[in-house]
């Protein structure tokens, strides 16, 4: 009787762990946190549970795993070794990390779906359990409630969760973070000198370098993952031809040596900018700092006018599971939009008809007054001229050869204006117009949108221009008449003298 004591008291000691709590009769365990799928293992089964603490066993159907994790073979060694874990969270958080390897694809006590609040296990024995997030939410967007501008949101895989379920009630916060990223594009107007901030849509002039902003947010858990893979994936539609180069900043301020990262262009459209592994790759980045990618695409002759404009959008491909480094997410792809618009004069007499003979030339105005030519066309079998790809700003439209018995019309000043979402998550064009009105007028296609045509009639008059008042033709008539009346004086004074 005595050895049985001494051994019964043995055992009881060994076997005690992770908690000292009296026992309460309930069997719900929530978990709090956005997760696709979660599952609970019962690691341990309670047997008993007293003053003195709780009496573990090992379940059968998880005790190969815990052998081959703990390195222990009995039973006891297995909860020996659990308990040895209590106040060393690094341990802790190895042994979860590798129980997280070994389990995610095996069965599981319950597996229930997740929401974007969280899941509740119901029915649960007491026990000692290990809590996984087996697959992340799906990414999704939201709204800034300050700027309004969309944010792009991807779930990662919560730490693995350890906990004693004693038969109380209780709510686990998952250890997860989240990944976002933005995509932006900025204004320029050549004719005022205005640059925006960055935002979800512009127009330009084909042949501009347009810029780009790319940023991704790290995720808060950066410091649970041994390595943490990072890479800006950036495609653009055929209007716009990636100029090559990048420059990368560590939170907007810090420029990362170019060694730091790899830079693929897939074609001219496509691109990426790849840390293999941030951790080793910029060592001074840390959880929730943002990594910022700059560069420009032209804007080429395949531009689409108008509406429908020239799209830019990227997304992030990043590590997302801190308990396998081969697991990955993707941020929602993020879109801008470049609009640019079209000029078309057509030359036609005071009557209406087309006219042919006439050479025009655009100008563009830049801030400092300075006129840039946007080329001439000429017009001797012609008479429709197009400027294909202009942006918002101030034009000078110059008849640079005239039909013959048509008088050159002036220089025709107009501007154009554009308004566009600029906070969207796809900027939508929703005005184009010129001043003054009556030069130029914005066309329709046929389901209503905005064509990005601007077209006008420009009328010759027909006849020789004379000369207006104060110009140098007055001068000739001036100087012309006053020779006439000398040379009649010189007359009438010879012819009086002959007289005499």
């Amino acid at each position: 009787m005595k050895n049985a004591r001494r051994l019964l008291s043995m055992l009881l000691v060994s076997i005690m762990v992770l908690t000292m709590s009296l026992p309460v009769f309930a069997t719900d365990v929530t978990i709090t946190g956005r997760g696709k799928t979660y599952a609970a293992y019962e690691l341990l089964k309670e047997e008993s549970r007293s003053t003195d603490g709780v009496i573990y066993s090992v379940r059968d159907e998880y005790r190969a795993t815990l052998q081959a994790v703990t390195k222990k073979t009995t039973d006891k060694e297995i909860i020996d070794y659990l308990a040895g874990l209590n106040g060393n969270q690094t341990e802790i958080d190895k042994f979860a990390k590798e129980m997280h390897a070994a389990l995610s694809s095996g069965a599981a006590t319950q597996t229930l779906a997740g929401s974007d609040t969280g899941v509740t296990f119901t029915g649960l024995e007491e026990g000692y359990y290990l809590f996984l997030e087996l697959e992340p939410a799906d990414e999704w967007k939201t709204t800034d409630p300050v700027t309004g501008e969309f944010i792009n949101h991807a779930d990662e895989v919560s730490k693995a969760m350890l906990q004693p379920v004693t038969g109380e009630s209780m709510t686990i916060a998952a250890k997860e973070d989240e990944v976002t990223s933005k995509k932006k594009v900025q204004e320029t107007n050549d004719s005022t000198g205005y640059t925006s901030d960055w935002q979800d849509a512009a127009d330009y002039d084909i042949g501009d370098h347009v810029p780009f902003q790319l940023s991704g947010k790290i995720s808060g858990n950066y410091d649970e993952y041994d390595t943490y893979f990072f890479e800006f994936q950036d495609k653009m539609s055929a209007g716009l031809t990636f100029d090559g180069t990048v420059e990368v900043y560590l939170n907007d301020t810090t420029l990362i040596d170019q060694s730091a990262y790899v830079l693929t262009k897939i074609s001219d459209q496509e691109f990426t900018v790849t840390f293999d592994d941030l951790k080793t790759r910029v060592p001074a980045a840390k959880a929730g700092d943002e990594i910022y990618v700059y560069f420009t695409a032209t804007l080429n002759e395949n531009a689409e006018i108008g509406a429908t404009g020239n799209t830019n959008e990227s997304r992030i491909r990043y590590s997302n599971n801190p308990n396998n480094k081969d697991d990955f997410g993707f941020t929602p792809w993020d879109l801008v939009i470049v609009f640019t618009y079209t000029v078309e004069a057509n030359k036609v007499t005071d009557q209406g008809d087309a006219l042919v003979g006439a050479s025009f030339e655009l100008f563009k105005v830049l801030a400092n007054g300075t006129e840039i030519s946007l080329g001439e066309i000429d017009g001797t079998q012609l008479s429709t001229f197009t400027w294909k790809g202009i942006d918002a700003g101030k034009y000078i439209l110059r008849e640079t050869q005239t039909p013959p018995g048509y008088n050159t019309i002036a220089d025709i000043e107009f501007e154009v204006k554009a308004e566009y979402e600029t906070i969207a998550e796809k900027a939508k064009l929703t005005r184009l117009y010129v001043e003054p009105s009556d030069v130029f007028t914005a066309t329709l296609t046929q389901t209503g949108e905005i064509s990005g045509m601007l077209e006008g009639d420009i009328v010759n008059e027909s006849g020789i221009e004379l000369p207006s008042t104060g110009g140098i033709g007055t001068t000739i008539f001036y100087v012309v008449g006053a020779l006439m009346m000398i040379g009649a004086g010189v007359v009438l004074v010879t012819r009086r003298r002959v007289q005499k």
